[in-house]
């Protein structure tokens, strides 16, 4: 099985994305088939880059905005573990569960604690419950406009370099 870097996987996305022919980009990138690139294009619509970043193993580092994102769908929908799963393709559902755990013992501080030793003093919880929904609201913006700037980074660099 061919691997493909995460550059080569951004720019078949940012280039599907702006019009280009899917037939045309598997030659240009040299992609054994168009399934693939389609599951890059599908990944990356429903979980932005980070559904197109490599990952060791079965671990992939996912940041407290994804999280908060991913457990506010969850909740908002009245969706299983299964179901959330299905819907963020490539987290687990054992994952979801634990951060549920992690947001319901220690708040949102819970969700960017690694793994290992627990911390020497315990994260205070946020105070006001309403500032809390904003300030969510917030960084997932903040977290959406970060990933497509980066986005828009990336293929514009690849553009770019090819026409270098």
């Amino acid at each position: 099985m061919s691997t493909y870097s995460y550059e080569t996987k951004l720019g078949v996305v940012g280039e599907y994305l702006e019009g280009e022919t899917l037939q045309s980009l598997i030659k240009k990138y040299h992609i054994k088939r168009a399934s693939t690139a389609l599951t890059w294009v599908k990944k990356y619509k429903q979980l932005g880059v980070i559904g197109l970043q490599p990952h060791v193993g079965n671990q992939r580092k996912y940041t407290v905005e994804f999280k908060q994102r991913v457990l506010k769908w969850k909740s908002e929908n009245k969706a299983t573990s299964v179901d959330t799963a299905k819907h963020f393709h490539g987290v687990g559902e054992s994952s979801i569960r634990k951060w549920e755990a992690q947001l319901k013992r220690d708040g949102i501080a819970g969700l960017g604690q690694l793994k290992g030793r627990a911390a020497t003093k315990p994260k205070k919880k946020p105070s006001k419950k309403r500032n809390q929904s904003e300030l969510e609201r917030l960084r997932q913006e903040n977290l959406d406009l970060r990933m497509e700037n980066e986005f828009l980074k990336k293929v514009r660099a690849l553009n770019q370099k090819k026409r270098n």
